[in-house]
């Protein structure tokens, strides 16, 4: 096999490196010589400004914040993704950049293929062979251990695999050829079948037709005949016809009868000799009462017998009886049939006298007329029913025979036709395949596929045939495996999968169902079977017609020949892992991925529609607490009612998030938790509109209802999009749902404004109400479009769904990302939560406040969320209004106000869409908060200063750092709050954490809607510096207690917060797999194969070869 042209490059660069530089120190890799020669001093390669003295290059110590000046020992491990979890210590800069510059130790690996090894690998006592074949990595000889250079052996025996590969796929190639060729002519045949088919059709189409009209001729001649009295034509006629053949049926009778008469006689005959015989030779001194009970029945029989009177019937009556009739034996027909004629011939013989052509005119007409007159009622039909004569019956019959025969031709071409027009896959391959069938055995049970038929399951006792699915259709699918050293793998790429559906149903389930997998192999071959889900089933299969379907799509199976490697059987199962080359093109590092895909953009915007739902309500609460109507409606509430309206909301989402939102998103999926709190929503906003009278009473239910409603929708929205977005650009499509909430908001804030246009009796009583009414409609597109999007993959692999999660994953990536990195992604989340126990409900609830590891994320997020409502933000959002009015602006231009300040916060937001995951979640907040706590300042110092609004300038003033508070908020608390909150949690406990954490929020909000009226009244706008002083306080506790998680994967928080106690140790991307790609559920250095959990034992495969 001839070697990339990344490795011939790679190759020459390092032999040219070393003979530029003579030598480069240990561990460097040929592409980063450039950072090591021809200097006086070394400058670390992702931090230039840092310089160091050569002496210092591989000194044991790590100086350089990305490790590069220790690329030949581990001192710097613990900074490199690819090592299990260390400390972070802070470097000699006092930075904690766990960014490493360098993919590892570089093995040159002479013989065979120079690779990279984890720095954790280093002088750890410990022969890796499987990546460091010559030894290198344990120059020390630490305890004692000496690696020996077997790369020779290794080499050797990795290309004499290779070669053995390609020939078997050279094979495989062949026998494809071989089947297409095959399905080709069947194909040809089929065609010439369907050819000739339609040719017969067509003249058998002319057949029908002539002959269902010589049918139609025979009838209309035979309803056209003349009775011709009692004459050979007439009843004497019928009845000598019915007698002669009623006679003849008698004689046909009698001659069976006589046949079988002579049978039974033969077997009388020698039952009696066999009797006679037992009756001479038995002995009657043995005392059986049986045997005496039938020899006396005999002799009674043969007395009877010889009594008798014999009948006096000879075979030669009965043979006279049987001979044909005729003039001298028996009834002469012949006198009955020819009657003499009569007078009344004259009258039917007439024609005979005429001219032919006269003959032939007048029986036409004649015949005509008749079958007129019997058509129109005129005239009797002499025909018999059932009776028909032998000309009309030949004619039926053969237009039936056509008929039949035509039908038959039909069907059948229908039949070709459609066997034509089925998919068997590309170049037609399996037509050839068709009807076979390929099995294995495991265990108690042969598993068989029967090519584009059936699968079963068949028990070698006996005990059944169980049919799981029958096939369907052709389609492809996202395969995302390791290679195995045997080559019986799926590999990674786009795979052929068949659809085997509707078979036999589980118990208390629904109906079997297996998808079957094709991989490239030089024979058909069964690899394994595993059960993915309950009663879906996934078959693995090796075939000559996959093999060029994979190179077509640009996704070999054969490994990369710079990350292969040969298993020798002197490696430990824990050090079996990703090869390092190919985790350098993964997340995190110094590599960055392209911007999202099209498929995830579209989900993340219709999920912030469901965010503008939670906007919406709360805006149009603002117009609503001002509008004259409701006001009306209410019998002029005072503040307190006022401050219980906007008070209960959040008592409801404080509910929701305790006891509601995450059992819903736990137990039904991200997407259907969000559809419930749409609908419970959409009841709150019809209660409130409901509200007359006076009725506060209502108005609070209707608000609880929506706070229930919104406490599901707000936690739900977020935690999905965190679920789904990539880890470096997570902040972005998360900060999305904020998008969404302000867009909400800005939409409440302008239909309450255009409502202060609707004046008179019926805008009084119907404007509020409309107002609320309005979000019914993108609460309908928002619950109507939720079915069709796709499920979290990480809530389904936490529920067993791991095909389908990794389904999902692949198309959210689509082609915007490298497919291994999506790989190694979907790795670690099963990583993540195979190594998680399961728990009950309320052990994993209480598992938040008892283990450190998870309380320690538990009381960030809840204080951010808590924060985030105690900065003011809850206040602006509902008396903005009321606030611009007491500044001296008029009701209707205080809305419009509201209205373009809420506008203008939805650019500040898009903007913080792609701030967020470039300076980090910490930045944001913490700057959102500087310019919160300046505005509150401003805000709360001018209107005291000028009191009155002695002075319009200040007043002006005061407006516009009110929008800059709210720019402030957009940049800071307002979307990352959401964002730190959604992923700092392991999947298990997410969306739990993440609701009691928005608790925090709602509590909040509570406080600040009874203390803001409150205030307002008694301290005017001193209570802007409360408001103030909260903003500068969250400046330093979110600084020094909030660690950054930019660019971090979700299952990799752990190495920032710590392992929950469950946990075996924190998982990195590309961590925890075996060379098969199989979950390592040891400590990382254990020879045995330990259990892998219960989520593993679960996924196990049924069947594995």
């Amino acid at each position: 096999m001839q070697k990339p042209a990344a490795v011939v490059l790679l190759s020459a660069i390092y032999s040219f490196t070393l003979a530029a530089a003579g030598s480069l120190p240990r561990g460097v890799g040929p592409e980063f010589a450039s950072f090591y020669t021809g200097q006086d001093e070394f400058a670390c390669i992702a931090n230039a400004a840092i310089k160091l003295s050569l002496s210092q290059v591989n000194d044991n110590s790590c100086d350089c914040p990305d490790g590069s000046d220790e690329p030949g020992t581990s001192a710097c491990a613990y900074i490199d993704p690819l090592s299990p979890e260390q400390p972070l210590p802070g470097s000699v800069t006092g930075t904690t950049n766990t960014s490493t510059a360098l993919p590892g130790f570089w093995c040159a690996n002479e013989g065979h293929i120079g690779t990279y090894v984890p720095f954790s690998y280093i002088n750890d006592g410990v022969c890796d062979y499987d990546l460091c074949c010559d030894g290198s990595d344990e120059y020390k000889g630490v305890g004692g251990v000496k690696c020996e250079n077997r790369c020779a052996g290794i080499g050797k025996e990795y290309r004499r695999v290779q070669d053995e590969k390609r020939k078997s796929m050279e094979k495989a190639g062949k026998k494809r050829k071989a089947m297409i060729q095959e399905s080709a002519d069947l194909r040809r045949r089929l065609e010439g079948t369907i050819a000739s088919l339609k040719e017969e059709l067509a003249t058998l189409d002319a057949k029908k037709d002539q002959l269902r009209k010589r049918h139609a001729e025979a009838e209309r001649q035979e309803a056209g005949k003349v009775v011709q009295g009692e004459g050979s034509g007439g009843k004497l006629g019928v009845l000598v016809t019915l007698a002669k053949k009623r006679v003849q049926e008698l004689r046909d009778t009698l001659d069976k009868v006589l046949d079988q008469r002579d049978d039974l006689a033969d077997k009388v005959e020698e039952l009696e000799t066999i009797l006679k015989k037992f009756k001479e030779e038995y002995n009657p001194n043995f005392n059986d009462e049986g045997v005496k009970a039938a020899v006396k029945a005999f002799e009674d029989y043969s007395a009877k017998e010889a009594a008798g009177v014999p009948v006096d019937l000879s075979d030669t009556d009965i043979l006279e009886v049987l001979k044909e009739d005729s003039e001298s034996n028996g009834v002469n027909w012949k006198e009955f049939e020819e009657a003499p004629a009569d007078d009344t011939d004259i009258l039917y013989t007439f024609e005979a006298y005429l001219p032919d052509f006269m003959r032939k005119i007048i029986q036409d007409k004649l015949q005509s007329l008749r079958v007129w007159m019997i058509q129109n009622g005129m005239l009797a039909d002499n025909s018999k029913p059932g009776t028909e004569s032998a000309v009309v019956k030949a004619a039926r019959e053969a237009a039936e025979a056509a008929e039949k025969e035509h039908k038959d031709k039909s069907k059948a071409l229908e039949k070709e036709q459609a066997e034509l027009d089925k998919d068997f896959g590309p170049s037609d391959i399996f037509r050839a395949a068709k009807g076979k069938c390929v099995s294995v055995d495991s265990g108690e049970y042969t598993y068989e596929l029967c090519w584009l038929d059936k699968t079963h399951q068949k028990s070698k006792k006996g005990h059944g045939n169980t049919n799981m699915g029958i096939f369907q259709r052709i389609e492809w699918g996202q395969a995302d495996e390791e290679e195995r050293l045997d080559g019986r793998s799926l590999g990674s790429g786009r795979r052929m999968v068949l659809r085997y559906e509707d078979g036999q149903g589980c118990w208390n389930g629904p109906r079997r169902r297996t998808d079957v997998w094709l991989g490239c192999a030089e024979t058909e071959e069964l690899w394994r079977v595993s059960e993915s889900e309950k009663c879906v089933y996934k078959m693995e299969v090796g075939t000559p017609a996959a093999c060029e379907l994979e190179e077509a799509v640009g996704q070999p199976q054969g490994k990369d020949e710079l990350t292969g490697v040969v298993d020798t059987g002197d490696t430990p199962l824990s050090h079996r892992r990703l090869s390092p080359t190919a985790i350098m093109k993964l997340p995190p590092g110094i590599l960055t991925l392209p911007p999202g895909s099209r498929r995830l953009y579209l989900v993340c915007a219709h999920l912030a529609l469901g965010a503008s739902l939670w906007g919406y309500n709360i805006g149009i609460l603002s117009s609503v607490l001002i509008h004259p109507g409701w006001r009306t409606a209410l019998h002029q509430p005072r503040p307190s009612q006022k401050g219980l309206v906007t008070g209960i909301y959040y008592l409801g989402t404080l509910l929701s998030y305790l006891f509601l939102s995450h059992p819903l998103a736990d137990w039904l999926g991200r997407r259907h938790a969000a559809l419930v709190g749409t609908v419970v929503l959409s009841m709150g906003a019809v209660v409130m509109a409901a509200t007359q009278d006076g009725a506060v009473g209502v108005m609070v239910l209707g608000r609880w209802l929506c706070g229930v409603g919104v406490g599901v929708v707000s936690t739900g929205v977020p935690l999905y999009q965190s679920e789904i977005s990539p880890a470096r650009e997570r902040g972005k499509f998360v900060t999305m749902n904020h998008v969404g909430f302000i867009t909400g908001l800005a939409a409440g804030l302008w239909v309450g404004y255009a409502m202060t246009y609707w004046t008179g009796p019926a805008g009084e009583y119907w404007g509020w109400r409309v107002s609320i009414l309005l979000q019914l409609l993108p609460a309908l597109i928002f619950a109507s479009g939720l079915p069709f999007l796709p499920e979290s993959p990480r809530w389904l692999v936490e529920n067993g769904q791991t095909e389908r999660a990794r389904a999902i994953l692949h198309s959210l990536r689509d082609t915007s990302y490298p497919r291994a990195a999506t790989a190694a992604e979907f790795r670690a989340i099963a990583s993540d939560v195979s190594r998680r126990r399961r728990r009950s409900f309320t052990s994993l609830s209480l598992s938040l406040v008892r283990e450190p590891a998870l309380r320690a994320r538990l009381w960030r997020a809840f204080l951010l969320q808590f924060m985030a409502q105690m900065c003011g933000a809850t206040a602006m959002k509902y008396y903005l209004p009321t606030l611009l009015k007491a500044l001296g602006v008029e009701p209707r231009v205080a809305l419009m106000a509201g209205a373009a300040e809420m506008t203008g916060k939805i650019g500040m937001t898009v903007l913080e869409m792609w701030l967020i995951d470039r300076v980090g979640r910490r930045t944001c907040l913490v700057g959102g908060s500087v310019v919160m706590g300046i505005a509150m300042l401003i805000n709360g110092a001018l209107p005291l200063a000028y009191p009155n609004n002695a002075n319009k300038a200040a007043d002006v003033i005061c407006i516009i750092f009110i929008f800059v508070y709210a720019m402030g908020y957009s940049l800071g608390l307002g979307p990352a709050a959401w964002v730190y909150s959604s992923e700092i949690f392991p999947t298990s406990v997410r969306a739990r954490g993440l609701n009691f954490a928005a608790s925090g929020g709602s509590i909040g909000s509570i406080l600040v809607s009874q203390i803001w009226p409150v205030g307002i009244a008694r301290y005017g706008s001193g209570i802007y510096f409360f408001f103030a002083l909260v903003n500068l306080i969250c400046v330093p506790v979110i600084w020094f207690l909030y660690p950054e998680t930019k660019g971090r994967a979700l299952e990799d928080m752990d190495a920032i917060f710590g392992a929950p106690k469950n946990d075996d140790r924190a998982v990195m991307l590309g961590d925890g797999f075996d060379e098969d790609g199989v979950l390592d559920g040891g400590d990382g250095r254990d020879d045995d194969d330990e259990s892998r959990g219960e989520a593993a034992e679960e996924d196990a495969p049924l069947l594995e070869q």
